[in-house]
C-alpha cells in the first residue's frame, strides 16, 4: 500500500475543509478530507484523536479512506490543536471537561448531518479519544439515531485499555490533591510522572520522551517537534478524566453501549498503556456488556500509536478488511432488509 500525499490526493478528487464551530464560547476546531465530487461519498468515518496531539496527525490514514469513498472529519478537542490557544493547551474547561469534550464529539456529528446528511458513520477512537467514544455511546447514541437519523454502522478502538476501578480512582484523588495544591490550571509533575514518563521508561535508554508512542524514529521526531504535540494537561483535565473513566465502565453505563453495532479493539502487544491486562479486560467487558459482534486484534512489538507504526500498512489492511467484511457489510444487509 502506497503512501498518499495530498497533492497525489487533489490529483484523484480529494477536498479537504477546515473550520470552527462555536462552541461553548469557543470555537471548536475541525478538518473534513472527501472526495471532491459529492456524490462519490458513501459514508463518513468519525476520528477522534488522543491527549496531547490533534486531528491533523492523522491526515494520512484520512487520505486512505477518501480513496474508499468514505467522508473524514476530526475535530481537535477542547483544549488541543487549534481549538486551543497554545498557552492553554491541555486545559479543556475549568469546570466539566469531560462532558465538554464529549459534547464536542455531538457538535462534530451535528455538523456532518447538517451539511452531508444521513451518512452511515464509523466512529474511530485513539486512547483518549477510544474512552471519549465510549463515553459519547453511552450518552448519545439514541439521540444520534433517533432525532438526527444518523446510522452508526461500527466502532473502532485504538490505543485503548480498562484499569482496574481503584488506578483510576487513585488518578481522581491525585489529581484532585494536585488540583487543591496547584490549581485547576495547573500541571502536576507527580501526574506526568505517573502516566507518560512511566510509560516511556519502559523502553529504555530511551533517545526521547515521546520514544513509548511507536518504534519509527520519525513519527517520534515529528511528534516532539510540533508545538501543537506534547502539551501536558492540567489537573482539572486529569480529574474530569478519571471520573469519566469510572462513569464509562460503571455497569450502568456499559449497558447503555449498543449491542448490535460492530466493534474492533486494535493495540500494539507493546502498549504502555494496556500491555498489562488491560487490552484483554476491555475485550472482556464491552463482550459481557452485549455486543454481539467484536474483535480484538494486537500486532506484535506495536506501541502506543499503530498509525505510526513501522508496520503502519498492516494495520491499515486490517482496519480496511475489518470495515469492509464487517461495518459496511454489515450496513448494507440493513439496508437490504429494511
Amino acid at each position: 500500500m502506497t503512501q498518499m500525499t495530498p497533492q497525489q490526493s487533489q490529483e484523484k478528487s480529494y477536498l479537504e475543509e477546515t473550520g470552527h464551530i462555536p462552541f461553548k464560547g469557543h470555537a471548536l476546531f475541525y478538518r473534513i478530507w472527501r472526495p471532491k465530487n459529492r456524490q462519490d461519498i458513501k459514508g463518513a468515518i468519525h476520528i477522534n484523536h488522543g491527549m496531547s496531539e490533534h486531528s491533523a496527525r492523522y491526515e494520512h490514514f484520512a487520505l486512505l479512506c477518501v480513496e474508499r469513498g468514505f467522508l473524514v472529519i476530526a475535530q481537535d478537542h477542547p483544549g488541543h490543536g487549534k481549538s486551543a490557544e497554545l498557552m492553554d493547551l491541555g486545559h479543556i474547561s475549568d469546570l466539566n471537561s469531560w462532558k465538554t469534550l464529549i459534547k464536542g464529539i455531538k457538535a462534530t456529528q451535528d455538523l456532518v448531518h447538517q451539511q452531508y446528511g444521513n451518512l452511515p458513520t464509523l466512529l474511530f477512537g485513539h486512547s483518549m479519544g477510544s474512552f471519549a467514544t465510549l463515553s459519547f455511546l453511552e450518552q448519545n447514541l439514541i439521540d444520534a439515531l433517533q432525532k438526527n437519523g444518523l446510522p452508526i454502522i461500527g466502532v473502532v478502538l485504538s490505543g485503548s485499555t480498562q484499569n482496574p476501578w481503584y488506578l483510576n480512582k487513585s488518578l481522581q484523588v491525585v489529581a484532585a490533591l494536585e488540583r487543591w495544591r496547584q490549581g485547576r490550571k495547573g500541571k502536576s509533575r507527580i501526574i506526568n510522572l505517573l502516566t507518560f514518563e512511566s510509560f516511556n521508561k519502559r523502553f529504555a535508554p530511551t533517545r526521547t520522551k515521546a520514544d513509548w508512542l511507536t518504534r519509527d524514529a520519525a513519527a517520534v521526531d515529528e511528534y516532539m517537534q510540533d508545538p501543537l504535540c506534547g502539551a501536558q494537561s492540567t489537573n482539572q483535565t486529569w480529574y474530569e478524566f478519571a471520573k469519566g473513566l469510572l462513569q464509562i465502565f460503571s455497569r450502568k453505563n456499559l449497558k447503555k453501549l449498543p449491542k448490535h453495532v460492530p466493534f474492533l479493539l486494535i493495540s500494539g502487544d507493546q502498549d504502555p498503556l494496556s500491555d498489562e491486562g488491560g487490552f484483554h479486560r476491555l475485550e472482556q467487558t464491552l463482550r459481557s456488556s452485549g455486543i454481539q459482534n467484536l474483535q480484538a486484534k494486537t500486532f506484535p512489538h506495536g506501541r502506543h500509536e499503530l498509525l505510526n507504526e513501522i508496520n503502519h500498512e498492516e494495520v491499515e489492511t486490517t482496519l480496511f478488511e475489518w470495515i469492509d467484511s464487517t461495518a459496511w457489510s454489515k450496513h448494507l444487509e440493513q439496508l437490504k432488509v429494511s
